[in-house]
């Protein structure tokens, strides 16, 4: 089975009013526009255009773009037009910008967000929110929080659409087949390597394991780490924080015959019993598996916390709409973010299984109503952690993706914790040194 391809982004989890009309910023990285003036709505035209979206990473099928895009914008809107561009090679978005053929608009995971600010291709909305009198309270208040942080050169950089809730799901199978009692909410992560001592063990030809526990860098996102300084861009990675971080990491993978253990282990080889990850991904996977006549017997509990992060889940992953200042369209790219954003979209985001950027309780009511592959499942968990904001400076980005490709080092005892933090902390300076002499 083809899984699908699942983004990570660092925080993993997290409406506006009707808009009639909007005025175009202008200029590359973004106009705040002059807050004394009052808001003028213009007329927009209604010609037929094209835009442009382009899918930087996150989780959104060819189905979804149109469900959740194509065919309530052209219910509203039925002069637009929207074309989907996904991230591959021949279409890289540096390569767009370049060739002078950047989309009109951004769908990505909050976490790659410095990526664009790099490229120079990022429109504050703060005009369009102001003139349209968008009411921000209506999302839920870590999406809105966590954009925040990139003032004061945005004091908008973009409104979210969705976000990537996380728990920790379980193979039932594995629980009975053992009569090891399933896992439940609020537990700390102490508890659930005690759980997984009890259900790795061999039987027959297979070996059970404990749990996949997803990426350093997740996994460590609960206590909302630093990568870097933010005063000195120095790494950050030899705090208590990292170090505890690191030290459970690297306790789950030492659990019996666990350092093999891949995503795959928990979906198709099915050998492994718990799995602590992001919402979407797995919902997506699970339905599959359910279409396919292969369904898995699983359920979920809410994401295990340290005792410094009770009541916390994976850092926030929010799913954003960025507007692009090289837009030559920007009127009409704020009118689809206005229908995506809508109450009527969200909730139909909420009924498949997708955490609704905004707060208003009906659309958690509604979650998962119509996803079969969640009937009966213990979906209330996720709302029982709410995911802390971890503000990403400009080189945070650079050092998380070092990490994951050195983690490998960590799970197979080549290095121990301070080792291999310290060794990751020599490696990030010179790649945020390379960074910052290219930027010159």
């Amino acid at each position: 089975m083809k899984l699908w391809k699942k983004t990570l982004v660092f925080g993993l989890c997290l409406p506006v009013l009707a808009l009639s009309a909007c005025s175009s910023g202008s200029g590359a990285g973004g106009d705040k526009g002059d807050k004394t003036q009052p808001a003028v709505p213009k007329q927009i035209s209604n010609e037929p255009v094209t835009l442009t979206i382009y899918y930087y990473g996150g989780d959104l099928t060819d189905e979804e773009f149109q469900t959740y895009f194509v065919k309530p914008v052209g219910q509203k809107y039925p002069h637009l037009t929207l074309k989907l561009v996904r991230n591959a090679p021949g279409t890289k978005l540096e390569d767009l910008v370049a060739s002078g053929s950047a989309p009109d608009l951004i769908y990505s995971p909050k976490g790659y967000m410095e990526d664009f600010i790099g490229l120079n291709i990022v429109q504050d909305l703060d005009s369009y929110i102001r003139e349209q009198k968008v009411d921000l309270g209506r999302f839920e208040p870590v999406t809105i929080d966590s954009l925040k942080s990139y003032a004061p050169k945005f004091n908008m950089v973009a409104l979210p659409f969705s976000y990537n809730s996380s728990a920790m799901f379980y193979n039932k199978d594995i629980f009975d087949k053992f009569g090891v009692a399933y896992p439940v909410d609020k537990m700390t992560w102490d508890d659930v390597i005690e759980l997984g001592k009890r259900v790795s063990r061999k039987d027959g030809d297979t070996f059970y394991k404990a749990m996949y526990p997803s990426q350093l860098t997740q996994f460590a996102s609960q206590m909302a780490v630093a990568y870097t300084d933010p005063k000195t861009t120095l790494p950050a990675l030899e705090s208590d924080d990292w170090k505890k971080a690191a030290t459970y990491f690297k306790r789950i993978y030492d659990l019996p015959e666990n350092r093999v253990t891949k995503l795959n282990n928990f979906f198709v080889e099915r050998d492994v019993a718990m799995y602590a990850g992001v919402t979407t991904y797995t919902f997506g996977q699970v339905k599959e598996l359910m279409s396919k006549g292969t369904p898995l017997n699983w359920d979920l509990v809410s994401y295990p916390n340290f005792a410094e992060t009770k009541g916390q889940s994976m850092a926030l992953d929010s799913l954003v709409l960025i507007m692009t200042s090289t837009s030559k369209h920007k009127d009409q790219v704020f009118r689809v973010m206005d229908v995506v954003t809508s109450n009527d979209s969200q909730l139909a985001l909420s009924k498949v299984g997708r955490m609704p950027a905004l707060k208003d309780p009906k659309l958690k009511d509604a979650f998962g109503s119509d996803n079969p592959a969640l009937k009966g499942k213990n979906v209330k968990a996720l709302f029982l952690n709410t995911p802390p904001i971890q503000n990403m400076g400009p080189y945070d980005l650079e050092v998380a993706r070092l990490l994951n490709t050195l983690q490998p080092k960590l799970i197979n005892g080549e290095e121990d914790v301070n080792t291999f933090l310290r060794n990751a902390s020599e490696q990030a300076k010179l790649k945020i040194a390379e960074k910052k002499a290219a930027s010159r």
